[in-house]
């Protein structure tokens, strides 16, 4: 079987970041705006988790949640990414498309600004992303991240759902199996 994502509120199957409305709230907005040092200082005092550690660093978290959300120029993402310098941006977007996971378009007019898409590989980073968010919050960490699954114009429940039985998936009664390592071709 493969897991579907969907959104366990309005129970619908094949959702992508396009069919989703991301807010940011002021705190995490401000978090951001914020210089390192004091992120630093401010996250070793948080008893709770920290979800943009699980997830790597907090420029890299918001980078690639900045990119899902369709934020596109070297501009735009260092507006929206506060304080961030131009040297550790252009380092993140590198490091992002030597990785596979934005492209930079050529732009239109030439020499105008060339916006960086998201790849398939950075589009299906989606619903680990949205399940990590759903989990932090779960377990009282503000992530400053929700969202709005724009069908049902409600939150966006993460849910992956059985394509043989369409029935939701549960720890409790799904079973892990252990594949068998496949011999490559010689």
């Amino acid at each position: 079987m493969l897991p579907a994502f969907g959104c366990g509120s309005c129970k619908a199957i094949g959702v992508t970041p396009r069919d989703v409305c991301t807010t940011i709230s002021d705190d995490l907005s401000r978090e951001l705006s914020s210089t390192r040092s004091k992120r630093i200082v401010r996250l070793a005092a948080r008893p709770t988790i920290d979800a943009t550690a699980l997830l790597g660093d907090g420029w890299s978290t918001a980078l690639l949640g900045s990119a899902l959300l369709g934020v596109r120029t070297f501009s735009e993402l260092r507006a929206t990414l506060g304080r961030i310098s131009s040297a550790t941006l252009s380092e993140k977007l590198q490091r992002f498309i030597a990785n596979g996971l934005l492209v930079r378009e050529p732009s239109h007019p030439p020499g105008g600004r060339a916006p960086y898409r998201p790849t398939p590989k950075a589009l299906d980073s989606f619903p680990v992303f949205a399940a990590l968010i759903e989990w932090a919050e779960g377990w009282g960490s503000e992530t400053g991240l929700s969202f709005t699954h724009e069908q049902g114009e409600r939150p966006l429940v993460p849910r992956y759902t059985c394509n043989s039985c369409n029935r939701e998936m549960r720890r409790t009664t799904t079973l892990f199996v252990r594949s068998q390592p496949t011999r490559s071709a010689r």
